[in-house]
């Protein structure tokens, strides 16, 4: 597993790092060098000699077991536990014997242990704690420990699971009150060490900080696969509750499954530890950032009918009462045995971090077909988007991926609209109706930039309101495990509620600047987004927006939950004027008794303080707060020397006053702290009902939340294209069957959007390629289906090939498009064969990566579809890739009759493909000095072939030496005389 610290031993005995020589012990216990110490400076008090005799002698490499005494090595040695012997347990505190306890179970995650107002790491956790978290070593070496706040478990918890490790998280279950009581209640038999329990686990992909969150979906993925590559998959995100389930059929290099993971890039990976998907794995450890690991044994895997059996404990017996969207799923998906069986691995790895709950009561489920996504979206599989840059810059850092379409075109003002924006991005539209939908409505946005941007002012205000309203779902589940925290976590999670409610109230304020103009507006899209009405249920279960007619409004009306939610709760403000929620009188009798209760001690608490005030006729004192609750602040002259009473107990002090505890005083605090616990006792259920109450409206809440992110997504491709860095134009759609079923891509002036939006000097280019029949122009006169390009060495042909591909899917996401003309038929996908890398993880050389993407473009392409095929046959010999460049080419023209670019070196495939038909030569332009072997680049596409590469021009430019230049370019000459031969002889032969 991903997740065993680093000096603990994998099942197969190896230890995890090398034996560390003797001039590393200084640097820290063996630790590798990827791991930097901390700056800590109590770290170099500690050193490796001190940190041996401090761990148990049962942790030492020579004694460790796991729980059933099994040694690192053995067949069944289970490194998830811990054998921790009898007798060393004999002579621990009763706390340290809880640790223990836990641990054995829990050996391959760092517990962090909650005593009191802090959380501690022991021994082994203790050593990553100083180590990474730049924790203070406490105490005595022979227990190594280290701690944090209470309030600080989330900042801590994200540095943890970021380094790979999983955190388990335990919690008091009681207070001290409660543990005397229960001792009272039972003096013999009982615990008398509060008890404690692990409430959460937490790992890479379970665990969301509330405090910092990111636009990006945290995906965690499980899957499995039989032997004819029936691939299962489930994946799933915390913290926006979204699960998807599918199956589907992979083909040998299993495609599908890499475009999935290419636009998820999951950050955790769930499978069969007892199964073997070698494939599938190394796909995963070469995405640019490979996903933690959590392996699960084959019984917990099980198959599709433990999978119904466990989602039955989490709803009913009775189907009909599952969620209606599950039930859609599991009748469509009733003979996949493979979603079914990962399904149920989702639902074991979610019990063993205890959110199964939460996740399978409260998820949104959808089904993933990529066959069906294929007839309504583009298709960018994982080359397109790293070849094409969609994403990101393969390499780049965060700041250097200024240049990825995404980040180009990426102008939201939300993160739950960034969201869906990157999932517009890799999914392209395909029907033109939707397409024109989109750029009418940002046409109308464009047209009106004083309210666009008031409104998209306004959706700046906005929290990230999807994962705030899952948050909200997530409370409405009551938890069997009721921990202890020093803050009043129920009231903070009600001020949390109220934020909210004040937020979705305000709806109507947000679109007002766009609303305004509504009448105006042409695109009956957008004033569907616009008009805000009360919806039927029935409505709020459609999945597309576009099944509604078109007079009625999709913004839901909310004004009516809003107002009964805010009669539910009343707001007050403490003494510190803080927020104090509480339910209003009448709705919950228990809580108003204990209110009451309450009441009546702060009455008794005031008496006193009127008693004492009259015994030293003195109406200056009065109660403070500063280290204990209900302090008696008196003058000092009151009580200086033997004027103070026996019974007051001195707490603390300021200039001239001396603070005190009475008998009376303590034992009113005593009865107040019992009467608050019972108070948020009873406000437990309150909290449960009100957000119970809110999920049920979930569709109501999810909708809304769609069309903010839709308005969102529209605004920002409305700016991007009435952006006056970039000359920007709207494109028009040519039906692909009113085109006698051709397809046709006509770019004018068409400019790179990464390059044109930096302000550089770019050169314009015109990409022209099929026929169109709308026209009077003689069929045959028309541009060819195919350009041949060659040209030298980087004189742009990558690029031009970029930006083609770009322009196209800007069109297709309904946005304006950098060229001053832009018609084209759909495109169904686009298919790219650009650069040359290897696949070190999965044993590919370069050659052999170019030839898989040209089977997935031979075995995939349609007539609708674009082909970029850069340089193909580089990575062999020149004469076995001529062979392959040609045959491909011959096949993609006359075969698959689709669009295609197709750059290249061999001058010899030139010349063949010179007097064909629909296939023309063009060059990316250049002026050359043959005297002084110069090229200047013109980086135009220009119609004919390029008579050579001027391969050794551009090795000039790089500084070669003059001696090895010269000699390059005498065999160049001599080489180039024997392949003019070479070519006539198999032109004459052909014929």
């Amino acid at each position: 597993m991903n997740y065993r610290k680093p000096y603990c031993y994998y099942s197969n005995g190896k230890q995890y790092f090398k034996k560390r020589e003797q001039k590393q012990i200084s640097k820290g216990y063996g630790l590798p060098k990827s791991f930097k110490p901390s700056k800590n400076r109590n770290y170099e008090q500690i050193n490796d000699a001190d940190i041996e005799e401090g761990l148990p002698y049962f942790l030492s490499k020579e004694n460790i077991k796991d729980k059933n005494g099994n040694r690192p090595g053995d067949k069944d040695y289970d490194c998830t536990t811990l054998y921790v012997p009898e007798k060393y347990m004999k002579y621990r505190t009763p706390a340290m014997k809880q640790y223990w306890k836990l641990k054995s179970e829990n050996y391959d995650k760092i517990l962090l242990f909650k005593l009191g107002k802090f959380y501690e790491l022991f021994y082994e956790d203790a050593i990553i704690g100083n180590r990474h978290l730049d924790l203070n070593w406490m105490g005595s070496i022979k227990k190594l420990h280290v701690g944090f706040p209470e309030k600080a478990l989330n900042k801590y918890l994200g540095i943890i699971v970021n380094l790979g490790y999983k955190a388990a998280v335990v919690e008091q279950m009681e207070t001290p009150r409660m543990r005397n009581k229960r001792m009272q209640s039972n003096l013999y038999y009982t615990p008398k060490v509060v008890m404690r329990e692990i409430c959460n686990i937490y790992s890479k992909g379970t665990f969301i900080n509330p405090f910092k969150t990111s636009y990006d979906s945290r995906w965690v993925l499980a899957f499995t696969s039989d032997f004819e590559r029936n691939i299962g998959v489930v994946f799933f995100d915390i913290s926006t509750l979204k699960l998807n389930v599918g199956q589907f059929k992979d083909d040998e290099m299993y495609n599908k499954f890499r475009m999935l993971c290419s636009q998820l890039r999951p950050i955790e990976i769930i499978y069969d530890k007892d199964k073997h998907y070698q494939e599938l794995i190394r796909i995963l450890d070469n995405s640019p950032n490979p996903p933690a690991k959590s392996d699960l044994p084959s019984f917990l895997c099980g198959n599709s009918f433990a999978c119904l059996t466990k989602l039955e404990k989490y709803f009913s017996m009775d189907k009909s009462k599952w969620p209606k969207s599950l039930i859609e799923i599991l009748l469509k998906m009733a003979n996949c045995e493979m979603a079914l069986t990962s399904l149920g691995m989702t639902i074991s790895y979610l019990q063993k971090s205890m959110l199964d709950e939460q996740v399978i009561q409260l998820a949104t489920y959808q089904m993933y077909d990529p066959d069906k996504i294929k007839s309504s979206k583009m298709i960018l599989d994982a080359q397109a988007l790293e070849q094409l840059h969609i994403l990101d810059i393969p390499g780049g850092t965060e700041k250097e991926n200024t240049a990825s379409l995404f980040q180009i075109l990426d102008q939201t003002c939300t993160k739950f609209g960034k969201r869906s924006f990157k999932r517009w991005v890799t999914t392209p539209l395909c029907s033109i109706q939707m397409i024109n939908e989109r750029l009418d409505a940002i046409e109308d946005l464009m047209y009106h930039p004083s309210e666009l941007e008031k409104f998209r002012q306004n959706l700046s205000t906005l929290p990230d309101l999807e994962k705030k309203l899952s948050t909200i779902y997530q409370y409405s589940i009551t938890q069997n495990k009721k921990a202890i925290y020093f803050e009043n976590i129920n009231r903070k999670r009600l001020t949390e509620f109220y934020s909210l409610i004040d937020i979705l109230k305000n709806v109507g304020q947000i679109v007002e600047p766009l609303v305004t103009n509504k009448a105006t507006f042409m695109s009956k899209r957008l004033k569907q987004l616009l008009t805000i009405r009360r919806m039927e249920t029935e409505e709020m279960e459609q999945k597309e927006f576009e099944e509604l007619d078109d007079d009625k409004g999709v913004l839901p009306d909310v004004s009516e939950e809003m107002e009964e939610f805010e009669q539910m709760i009343e707001w007050k403000t403490d003494k510190e004027d803080k927020p104090l929620p509480q339910p209003k009188d009448g709705l919950d009798k228990e809580f108003d008794a204990v209110k009451q209760r309450i009441l009546g001690i702060e009455d008794r608490f005031y008496d006193y303080l009127v008693t004492i005030q009259k015994r030293y006729n003195d109406i200056s004192i009065r109660y403070t707060h500063t280290k204990y609750r209900y302090e008696l602040e008196i003058p000092e002259k009151h009580t200086k020397g033997t004027n103070k009473p026996p019974e007051y107990e001195f707490t603390s002090s300021r200039k001239g006053f001396h603070r005190f505890h009475t008998p009376e005083i303590r034992e009113l605090v005593e009865e107040l702290e019992a009467a608050e616990e019972a108070q948020n006792e009873a406000l437990v259920p309150f909290i449960c009902s009100i957000f119970s109450h809110f999920y049920s409206k979930k569709e109501i809440w999810d909708r809304l939340t769609s069309c903010l992110s839709e308005l969102d997504c529209l605004c920002s491709l409305a700016c991007v294209s009435m952006d006056e860095k970039m000359v920007m134009n709207r494109p028009q759609f040519i039906d692909f069957e009113q085109n006698k079923f051709h397809s046709y891509l006509e770019l004018r002036n068409m400019r790179h959007p990464g390059v044109e939006a930096t302000g550089v000097d770019f050169v314009p280019n015109d990409t022209i390629v099929g026929k169109r029949y709308d026209l009077d122009e003689d069929i045959e006169n028309q541009p060819p289906s195919t350009l041949l390009i060659s040209g030298p060495n980087m004189g742009g042909k990558s690029t031009l090939l970029r930006q083609t591909c770009l322009a196209v899917i800007m069109a297709q996401l309904g946005c304006y498009v950098p060229a001053e003309t832009c018609v084209l038929t759909p495109i169904d996908r686009i298919f790219t064969r650009i650069g040359a890398s290897d696949c070190i993880f999965e044993g590919k050389s370069v050659f052999f990566t170019e030839m898989e993407e040209t089977k997935q473009i031979i075995d995939n392409a349609t007539s609708q579809s674009l082909v970029i095929m850069d340089e193909l046959g580089r990575g062999t010999s020149t004469f076995d890739g001529f062979s392959i460049a040609k045959a491909s080419l011959n096949y993609i023209h006359k075969s698959i009759k689709c669009l295609c670019l197709f750059t290249t070196h061999y001058h010899m495939l030139t010349k063949i493909f010179d007097q064909e038909y629909d296939i023309k030569n063009y060059h990316m332009g250049y002026e050359e000095d043959p005297e002084e072997m110069k090229i200047k680049f013109l980086y135009k596409l220009t119609k004919g072939r390029c008579k050579q590469s001027f391969g050794i021009q551009v090795a000039k430019i790089t500084g070669l030496p003059e001696e090895i230049l010269y000699s390059a370019r005498e065999k160049s000459k001599e080489l180039s005389y024997k392949l003019q031969l070479l070519t006539e002889d198999i032109k004459r032969i052909e014929k």
